[in-house]
């Protein structure tokens, strides 16, 4: 799943069902723990029991992940709380709440952190299109691909238009069909399927 170009990874899974979106992201993180490379899971309370059982199922320990501080786990609604001021999150705030986990899962590690976030998908469901988007460019400041690669999931209910697809495009430089093909995020691109390589714009 691991994009060979070089540069920024922030990534987007659309998806329509939980289970898909799941074992998306325990796939992300499985290639990041064979690379010695440690995760942070920002998730709802759903997504945190679908993405353990995964790893499990693929004979990740995941207590001992924990233990050893190469997975952390956060719940997306509790992080919100933490960043939100007046409907928008602070960057200062975030910095504190999702930077500090950063350096603690970095710590030692001359690695890059692999993250999988729900923040933004919560904020968009509840109808707060702007918060996500804005959420979205405080994970862009995160930009050295040596520091991070991350990775969102969008519900597909949650758009109707072309407009707030490309809005969301526009914020990600990947997106991820639902076997784990990548391509660079384009208006263009769909996202239910891999996608063959002559549709990767130039």
């Amino acid at each position: 799943m691991v994009s060979g170009r070089p540069g920024h990874f922030h990534a987007v899974k659309f998806y329509e069902s939980d289970d898909a979106l799941c074992r998306i992201v325990a796939e992300f993180f499985a290639e990041g723990f064979s690379a010695q490379q440690p995760a942070l899971l920002v998730a709802t309370p759903r997504h945190r029991a679908g993405v353990v059982a995964e790893l499990q199922a693929g004979r990740f320990d995941v207590k001992r992940l924990q233990e050893a501080g190469t997975l952390s786990m956060l719940d997306a609604q509790t992080v919100l709380g933490a960043v939100m001021v007046d409907g928008r999150p602070d960057a200062n705030l975030f910095q504190a709440a999702v930077g500090r986990e950063l350096e603690r899962l970095r710590a030692g590690r001359h690695t890059c952190v692999r993250i999988y976030g729900d923040m933004a998908d919560v904020l968009w469901k509840a109808g707060h299109d702007r918060a996500a988007l804005q959420l979205e460019a405080l994970g862009n400041g995160f930009s050295d691909p040596h520091a991070v690669k991350v990775l969102c999931g969008y519900a597909v209910t949650n758009f109707y238009h072309d407009r707030s697809l490309r809005s969301i495009f526009e914020a990600h430089s990947h997106v991820i069909s639902d076997k784990g093909a990548i391509v660079h995020a384009h208006p263009t691109v769909r996202w239910g399927g891999p996608a063959a390589p002559s549709s990767r714009p130039s």
